[in-house]
């Protein structure tokens, strides 16, 4: 090849390929599991992973009072930007039982805004029921 033809060429890096990982697609990823991509740069992905604990049931009553509880979980959401190759492709069927909850209410696919609201009345909800805790 010539000097000409060398100048010319691009270098495009893998990760802005289309269809590696896009936007709001679901994977898995070596150290956080299974993750939801938020945000696409380069070869860099902002996921998005929660973390399920279930509540004992020693504690419905003083969390929950009088309300009955048939099971109850704290879930914990976490961000972080990530390399593309740290993700692997997942087949949605296989999805967590957790994750299967939370895409049944319609949490894992509502837009950032509506997501971040009912994510902030969460916490204001948890707030008050450590106040009446203490």
């Amino acid at each position: 090849m010539s000097e000409q033809q060398l100048s010319s060429a691009i270098v495009i890096p893998i990760g802005r390929h289309p269809a590696l990982f896009p936007l709001h697609c679901e994977a898995r990823h070596i150290e956080h599991g299974w993750v939801i991509i938020d945000a696409v740069d380069g070869n860099r992905r902002r996921v998005r992973w929660y973390e399920f604990e279930d509540v004992p049931e020693c504690e419905f009553a003083e969390r929950f009072g009088d309300e009955p509880v048939i099971d109850a979980q704290d879930i914990s959401r976490f961000e972080e930007w990530v390399d593309v190759s740290t993700l692997r492709r997942v087949d949605v069927r296989h999805r967590p039982n957790d994750w299967q909850s939370l895409q049944r209410l319609g949490a894992l696919r509502q837009p950032p805004e509506i997501r971040a609201e009912l994510e902030r009345r969460a916490k204001e909800a948890r707030a008050q029921i450590n106040l009446h805790q203490e």
